[in-house]
């Protein structure tokens, strides 16, 4: 992981706070995380990053960020299932390398506003570091 939550460089705002940065190549399948709605996709953005956001049935939003333009697999309004692949990651937008930007988030008012949350592989829970790694975006 390249930026943690709380990281200086990117995440000190509340959209972000609880964001995770994970290095990958360009084209690495993104997959997702969770169950949900595809309720957005930027897959050809000029100067942002691409971007595919999920929305779960808790009304929690998944955003996977910087990914690789004209990679989308997905459409909004798509159903998709956990480990479903949605893009491939890139290094788009305000980027100091190719990774992937995954955050989850709930609507607050007029504002989007990051959650923290916890992920799991076969191997047990991810554990994440709770201050800034000085990487990132």
């Amino acid at each position: 992981m390249s930026q943690a939550f709380g990281g200086r460089h990117s995440h000190n705002d509340a959209q972000n706070h609880y964001a995770v940065d994970f290095p990958l190549a360009e084209g690495t399948p993104v997959l997702a995380a969770r169950a949900g709605v595809v309720m957005q996709v930027l897959d050809a953005a000029t100067g942002e990053a691409n971007l595919v956001r999920i929305l779960h049935a808790d009304g929690s939003m998944a955003l996977y960020a910087h990914l690789q333009a004209g990679s989308a697999a997905v459409r909004p309004g798509q159903k998709v299932e956990i480990g479903q692949r949605l893009a491939n990651s890139g290094n788009t937008g305000r980027s100091s390398g190719p990774h992937l930007h995954f955050t989850v988030q709930r609507n607050a008012g007029m504002a989007l506003e990051s959650l923290p949350f916890r992920m799991a592989d076969d191997r047990g829970e991810l554990q994440f570091p709770r201050e800034d790694n000085g990487g990132g975006d």
